[in-house]
């Protein structure tokens, strides 16, 4: 006959603050995970460095679209090439072409 051994006394309250500590390390992981959350407010800047260029990026979300996201304007790559910047951009397409090992580079000055 097999015995299911429960943790008693000690031994329960050291797993449960094994668990406590797992669930936090889960939940920061999860959040290391995520997307960045946009600035919510209009004129909100951030700025941001692409892997392997020594140009500083910034964008400013001008103004909010018809869907309730923020449409963002970025500055030119610093090359004084003759092209006038990027297209407008919503955060999506913004956080694509920041690139996602950019993303913790992200800083929100304004």
């Amino acid at each position: 006959m097999a015995t299911t051994l429960v943790p008693t006394g000690q031994d329960r309250k050291l797993a449960k603050l094994r668990i406590q500590e797992l669930e936090e390390q889960l939940a920061l992981e999860r959040s290391l995970l995520a997307d960045p959350i946009e600035p919510a407010l209009n004129h909100a800047v951030i700025r941001f460095v692409k892997y392997d260029q020594k140009y500083t990026f910034a964008a400013i979300r001008a103004y909010t679209n018809a869907a309730d996201g923020g449409i963002w304007f970025v500055t030119q790559d610093g090359s004084r090439s003759s092209r006038q910047g990027h297209a407008p951009k919503t955060w999506t397409e913004l956080l694509a072409f920041i690139g996602e090992r950019n993303w913790p580079n992200i800083e929100v000055l304004a």
